[in-house]
């Protein structure tokens, strides 16, 4: 996706909050010099000579004068190395109170930002939906790459932080194909039964959603989890050339995914 459509509608109330119009224009046209694209529903890995210093421009005063003026214990070391950590941990369970504690503040600063997104656990009860960690993701896969210094496909694939990558990657996409009729969640039983994505639509209709690999099979525990949250529909999204129906679920490829999620209503 384009970076600027993460602002399409309003600016981010952070930024709305703390800058002038035109200061704001100004912050949004120098972070969207470090995001890289991702449209076309292809990972980015920054191919561009100047990619690789994403993150240091993470640190410049686009990103880091705002924290700071935020947070005046912030520095330049603890903003990188914030990141550093937060690509360690894509599709982990995080709360602040596990961070430095001159870096918490980072954690909603950049959800408000728009460039992390923190993807709260689904119960059937709504209150402990926020009593338990969310799970953390840096919302684009190009600069997630970047941090990790991923510059192919091949280099992702054989390192262990390829899982978490694609997972992330399809997360924004499907969430974004429901353009807002659906809440996104996790669910994670107390037995570890686990469903990487909730999307749950109007009348309580939820489609549970799982990311894999080209033949990664599904566990039992996926089933569990199914009839754990009611889901009435359930898919599996892989990186292959052509959806397949399985057994007791769909594997998809992302487009199609993206396709059945919009005929949702």
């Amino acid at each position: 996706m384009k970076f600027e459509k993460l602002f399409a509608t309003q600016r981010p109330p952070i930024i709305s909050e703390h800058f002038s119009w035109r200061q704001s224009r100004a912050l949004l046209f120098r972070l969207r010099s470090i995001m890289l694209n991702t449209e076309g529903g292809q990972f980015s890995f920054g191919e561009r000579h100047d990619a690789a210093q994403a993150l240091a421009r993470l640190s410049d005063s686009s990103i880091e004068w705002p924290a700071r003026h935020l947070n005046t214990t912030l520095s330049s070391s603890s903003v990188r190395n914030f990141w550093g950590r937060i690509a360690s941990l894509q599709g982990s369970q995080l709360s602040s109170n596990k961070l430095p504690s001159e870096q918490r503040p980072c954690l909603s600063y950049f959800d408000d930002l728009g460039l992390i997104r923190q993807l709260q656990p689904w119960f059937s009860n709504e209150a402990k939906r926020y009593e338990k960690e969310p799970k953390v993701y840096i919302r684009d896969s190009g600069l997630l790459h970047c941090i990790r210094h991923r510059r192919s496909l091949t280099e992702l694939k054989n390192d262990s932080s390829w899982g978490h990558s694609w997972e992330g990657f399809c997360i924004e996409t499907l969430i974004r194909a429901t353009d807002g009729r659906a809440k996104a969640f996790y669910y994670r039983s107390a037995a570890d039964e686990e469903i990487d994505l909730v999307l749950e639509f109007a009348g309580d209709r939820r489609w549970a959603i799982e990311m894999k690999g080209e033949s990664a099979r599904l566990g039992p525990g996926f089933y569990a989890a199914i009839r754990d949250i009611g889901a009435v529909g359930q898919i599996v999204v892989r990186p292959i050339p052509e959806s397949f129906e399985g057994e007791a679920a769909r594997s998809m490829t992302l487009p199609d995914a993206v396709r059945l999620l919009r005929g949702v209503s």
